[in-house]
């Protein structure tokens, strides 16, 4: 356990293994640090894919020599291509022991090849696909690393299927995006006149022209802390 509380390298494994172990089918999980350092995962049925960010990815400081591919290709990983733009793995039936060894590989590819400090660096997502507006969280507490970070770009992909299913005559094209505590604001203009928020936990709530924006967002922010418990 390092400061804080927060998970060492080798906690961190251990609990990642768990939460890959218990991914449902549609879920997406995504750890990144900055730099477009990053691991993801994707659980399509019985097949748990894994991918560790490549070069075309990675801001220019963090590119990896060629060391660093030799280290991904002996540890197994397969070299990105036309199809898997990024490093990867595919395991079929995954079971605790598979989550296992995954973990570790991922941990020493993040630790020695993206050079992420420690996994309090990393900022978790998760969410499971086809469960519909607001109802596809995945809860990734059990990392360690506390009930995670919605990306800007996937905030914007749930506002977007919020506007659809509500049935808004408008698109998310020129929202401009800021980040606000416990997620994102997605708004037109200065006024507000379209303006949505998406929350960390994978909330949208869309605030109407005549709610005060200070005010929406200080209960839209408050929501959000009691929903995660963060107030206790």
């Amino acid at each position: 356990m390092d400061v804080a509380g927060e998970p060492d390298w080798a906690e961190f494994s251990g609990n990642l293994a768990v939460v890959l172990d218990e991914l449902p089918p549609g879920a997406k999980l995504i750890l990144s640090d900055d730099g477009g350092r990053y691991a993801q995962f994707a659980a399509e049925g019985d097949v748990l894919n894994a991918e560790i960010s490549s070069d075309e990815f990675l801001a220019e400081s963090w590119r990896m020599s060629e060391t660093d591919h030799e280290a991904m290709v002996v540890a197994g990983w397969s070299t990105p291509n036309d199809d898997y733009p990024n490093w990867y793995m595919i395991i079929k039936d995954p079971g605790s022991e598979d989550c296992a060894l995954l973990a570790e590989k991922v941990v020493a590819a993040l630790q020695a090849v993206l050079r992420v400090t420690g996994p309090a660096k990393l900022t978790p997502d998760g969410w499971v696909d086809g469960l519909g507006v607001n109802n596809g969280r995945l809860d990734v507490t059990g990392l360690g690393l506390g009930p995670g970070t919605i990306t800007k770009n996937q905030a914007r992909v749930m506002v977007h299927w919020y506007i659809l299913d509500r049935g808004f005559s408008d698109t998310t094209e020129g929202l401009k995006a800021s980040r606000i505590n416990g997620g994102w604001r997605l708004s037109r203009d200065e006024a507000g006149a379209l303006e949505f928020y998406a929350s960390d936990d994978h909330i949208v709530e869309h605030r109407l022209p005549d709610m005060p924006a200070a005010e929406f967002q200080t209960a839209f922010e408050q929501r959000y802390r009691e929903r995660n418990r963060l107030d206790v």
